[in-house]
C-alpha cells in the first residue's frame, strides 16, 4: 500500500505518518455494502449493445489497472468517455488510474466530474485521499462528510472522513469517525487510524495497542507499527531501539517510496548517535 509519510515530532505534519491515501480507490477492491454509488440520479444515455460494451470496455479497464498497467487501463476509460460523455463509471475509473498514474489533479478533475454526473458515496471518499494528497485539507473533510452523508452505513465512508479529521488536527473528531467505522466493521484500516490520531495525542502505548490489533488483522501494516515503535523510542531519546525498529519497519515493506523515506528517518538517528559511516 501506497503511504505519503510526513512527520514532524514537534508539530502536526501535513499528512500523518502511516495514513494511507489509496484507501478505497483501486477498482479491484469491493464495492460500498449499501450499493449506494451504482444508484445513478442520471441514468447513461447508452443502451442494448453500447452499454453492454461499454460493460466489457470498464473490465478490461478495470483487468489492466490491477495488472499495474495504469496508462493502458486509462487509455480503455477515456475511449468510453469519448463515446459516451455521460457514462460516470468511467470517469470514475479514469480518475483511480490518473492517480496511480500521479496525475492528481486531472484524477480530481475526472472523479468530480464523476459525481456531478452521479453523486455517490465511493466517488467523494476517493475525493477526499486525492485533495489529501495536494494538501487541501478543508475540501477533504467536506467530501468526507458528505461521503458519510450519503452512506452512514458504509465503514469505507467513516474511515475517510477520520483520515480527513486527523489530517486537520482535529483528533476527537478522528477517532469518533475511525470508531464509528470499526462499529460498522472491523477493520486494520480502521485501527490503523485510531493509532495514529493516538500517536499525535502522545498517547504512546494505547498507539502501539491499536497498530497491533490492526496487524492482527491485517499483516501489511506491521510496517507501521514498527515505525511507530521507532519514533515513540525516538521522541524519548532512546536511539538504539529507534534504530532497530526504523530497521525492522524499512525491512517489512516492498514500497520503494515508504522505504526510502524511512531510510531518512533511520539515516537521521544514525547521525544524532554519531555514527557518520
Amino acid at each position: 500500500m501506497k503511504r505519503l509519510l510526513v512527520i514532524l515530532l514537534l508539530g502536526y505534519p501535513l499528512l500523518t505518518p502511516g495514513l494511507d491515501l489509496t484507501r478505497g480507490s483501486p477498482p479491484t477492491t469491493g464495492g460500498f455494502p449499501s450499493g449506494q454509488e451504482q444508484r445513478s440520479s442520471r441514468p447513461n444515455k447508452a443502451t442494448g449493445s453500447k452499454a453492454k460494451d461499454a460493460i466489457s470496455r470498464l473490465q478490461r479497464g478495470d483487468a489492466l489497472f490491477a495488472q499495474k498497467e495504469y496508462e493502458a487501463a486509462l487509455l480503455f476509460f477515456q475511449g468510453i468517455m469519448e463515446d459516451d460523455p455521460d457514462y460516470w463509471l468511467a470517469y470514475q475509473h479514469a480518475a483511480w488510474a490518473l492517480d496511480a498514474l500521479g496525475r492528481t489533479d486531472e484524477a480530481i478533475q475526472a472523479a468530480e466530474k464523476a459525481n456531478s454526473l452521479n453523486e455517490n458515496a465511493r466517488t467523494h471518499t476517493n475525493l477526499v485521499y486525492f485533495y489529501l494528497k495536494k494538501g487541501q485539507i478543508e475540501r477533504a473533510v467536506s467530501h468526507g462528510r458528505r461521503a458519510v452523508e450519503l452512506d452512514p452505513g458504509a465503514w469505507q465512508t467513516h474511515t475517510a472522513l477520520g483520515d480527513a479529521y486527523i489530517s486537520a488536527g482535529e483528533f476527537d473528531r478522528a477517532l469518533a469517525a475511525f470508531k464509528r467505522a470499526n462499529e460498522i466493521q472491523e477493520t486494520s484500516d480502521a485501527w490503523v487510524g485510531i493509532g495514529w490520531t493516538q500517536f499525535q495525542q502522545r498517547q504512546y502505548d494505547m498507539a502501539v495497542a491499536s497498530l497491533e490489533k490492526a496487524v492482527q488483522l491485517e499483516s501489511a501494516t506491521r510496517t507501521m507499527l514498527f515505525e511507530a515503535r521507532a519514533r515513540i523510542a525516538y521522541s524519548n531519546g532512546r536511539l538504539d531501539q529507534a534504530i532497530a525498529e526504523m530497521t525492522e519497519a524499512i525491512a517489512s515493506t516492498e514500497d520503494k517510496h515508504r522505504q526510502e523515506s524511512l531510510q531518512g528517518d533511520l539515516a537521521q538517528y544514525w547521525l544524532e548517535k554519531g555514527d557518520f559511516a
